[in-house]
């Protein structure tokens, strides 16, 4: 199954939600994943969209639910049926690293 769960809140920019994230789904054996700051309406969203077992993508949910970075506010979780490609979760990896190296070059 592909879902989309979007997670918004005061603060969930730039308190490590996306590393947060990715911990968590590779230890848990997820293969396809991604996450992404949106900000929408002045409010600050982290998309996160999987392809993976229903039971997955449920016990996801519920971790989100119950577990957050330290400095993260969340107002609200929500989630959705996805029709797109999600990429394989090594590819996210990468992408995040190089995001994060680009942060602390200037």
């Amino acid at each position: 199954m592909k879902q989309r769960i979007i997670l918004r809140g005061s603060r969930v920019h730039d308190v490590g939600y996306r590393p947060f994230l990715l911990h968590y789904a590779q230890m848990n054996g997820f293969t396809h994943f991604f996450a992404m700051n949106i900000l929408k309406n002045n409010e600050q969203q982290v998309h996160v969209t999987l392809e993976e077992k229903d039971k997955t993508i449920d016990s996801f949910i519920h971790y989100l639910s119950t577990n957050k970075p330290d400095f993260a506010e969340v107002s609200d979780i929500s989630s959705e049926i996805f029709e797109g490609d999600v990429v394989p979760i090594g590819t996210y990896l990468q992408d995040l690293q190089f995001e994060q190296l680009c942060k602390g070059i200037p």
